[in-house]
C-alpha cells in the first residue's frame, strides 16, 4: 500500500529515518538490487519502502529472530556501501517483527541515528500490560527507555506471553 507498516507474510516494517538525497544516490542503486519480490514489496519506490524490499530479500526464506537480525545488518551493509561512494548520508530507526520476537535497529552512517524508545506497558497504560512499546517518541506517560544508538536489539515473547529482557545486542 506504501504505507508503513509495511507487510509481507508475518512480517510487519517500519522505518523512521532517511537516505540523504535520496533520488540522486539511492533510488537507482537500491532498486537494481533487488529480486523479482522485492521489486514488488516497493510498491511506491519511497526510502522506506526501498529498505523494506532490501530487507525481504536479504531475509530470503529464512525464518526467526536471528534470520531477522541478520537481514538487518545485510540491509545496512548495503546501504552503507553505496552511502560510502557518494558522501551521502543513511538513518536508521527500524522496527521489525515476525509476531513472535520485535527487533530494534539504530545506527546511521554519520550523525545520530534516529530516537527509539522502549517501554513494557504498565497497569494504567493504554496497551496490556504483557506488551512492549517501541516508539520514536514517548506515546505516553511511563519509564520509558532510549534505546542504545548503533545497537540491533531483539525482543522475545515467551510461551507465557511475557515479555523477556532483550535477547540479543549487537552494536
Amino acid at each position: 500500500s506504501g504505507v508503513q507498516p509495511f507487510v509481507s507474510s508475518s512480517f510487519l516494517f517500519a522505518h523512521d529515518g532517511a537516505l540523504d538525497r535520496f533520488d540522486e544516490v539511492f533510488r537507482r542503486p537500491l532498486a537494481e538490487r533487488l529480486s523479482d519480490v522485492g521489486f514488488a514489496a516497493a510498491v511506491g519506490g519511497t526510502p522506506s519502502e526501498l529498505l523494506f524490499a532490501t530487507w525481504l530479500d536479504a531475509l530470503g526464506e529464512s525464518t526467526g529472530a536471528d534470520a531477522m537480525a541478520g537481514a538487518l545488518e545485510a540491509m545496512v551493509q548495503t546501504v552503507t556501501e553505496i552511502a560510502m561512494k557518494a558522501n551521502a548520508s543513511a538513518a536508521f530507526g527500524v522496527v521489525v517483527t515476525d509476531g513472535h520476537s520485535l527487533l530494534t535497529l539504530r545506527t546511521a552512517t554519520q550523525g545520530p541515528p534516529p530516537p527509539l524508545y522502549t517501554i513494557v506497558a504498565e497497569d494504567d497504560a493504554v496497551v496490556p500490560t504483557t506488551g512492549r512499546v517501541v516508539a520514536s517518541e514517548p506515546l505516553f506517560p511511563g519509564a520509558w527507555s532510549a534505546l542504545d544508538p548503533n545497537s540491533l536489539v531483539i525482543f522475545t515473547v515467551t510461551d507465557e506471553a511475557q515479555l523477556t529482557e532483550p535477547a540479543a545486542m549487537r552494536s
